[in-house]
């Protein structure tokens, strides 16, 4: 396991330059990035052509302040696909009502989303539910947004999401 830490996080986001960067995928997982290295990384959302991003970012302290600065990757020109694992991490309510926000981006049309082992509760369950729910009820052309949720709190049994959270009561109407 190498250390990524700040200074590392920083060079890599620097790819964000590349103009002919279409896709790009980086296994970080263990290397101690931080919310400081998860807001470099961030500003890959500057890249102009980067269609598809993969970020595995598991087990490297990311709180907050570096899932708010991750969903802001969906304000990227040209990102039609990403994937943000950040399973083990200090990702809490605010956090995870951030990343909801991805459903709102312009270009986004898959979205994998891996929160399992932080600190997500109910009120940052309930505004991904519903966020992702009306991305799938939505008239957007198709293909729609997808998402890949995993969410598990610490301290809870391995469940489902529904067993945990419950559907929102529109998405049971139909």
């Amino acid at each position: 396991t190498g250390e990524a830490e700040d200074g590392g996080a920083e060079a890599l986001a620097r790819l964000g330059a590349a103009p002919a960067l279409h896709t790009l995928a980086l296994d970080l997982s263990h290397n101690y990035v931080g919310d400081c290295g998860g807001e470099a990384l961030a500003r890959l959302r500057t890249a102009a052509a980067l269609q598809t991003l993969t970020l595995f970012l598991d087990d490297n302290s990311l709180g907050d302040q570096a899932a708010i600065a991750l969903a802001e990757l969906g304000k990227a020109p040209a990102l039609e696909a990403l994937m943000l694992n950040l399973n083990r991490n200090d990702v809490q309510d605010p956090g995870a009502e951030a990343l909801a926000g991805l459903r709102e981006s312009k270009s986004l049309r898959t979205v994998s989303l891996y929160l399992s082992h932080n600190y997500v509760n109910g009120s940052g369950a309930a505004v991904l539910t519903h966020a992702f729910d009306r991305a799938w009820q939505s008239a957007k052309p198709l293909p729609r947004p997808t998402l890949c949720l995993g969410v598990q709190r610490q301290g809870c049994p391995e469940k489902t999401f529904e067993e945990l959270y419950g559907t929102d009561s529109e998405s049971e109407q139909e």
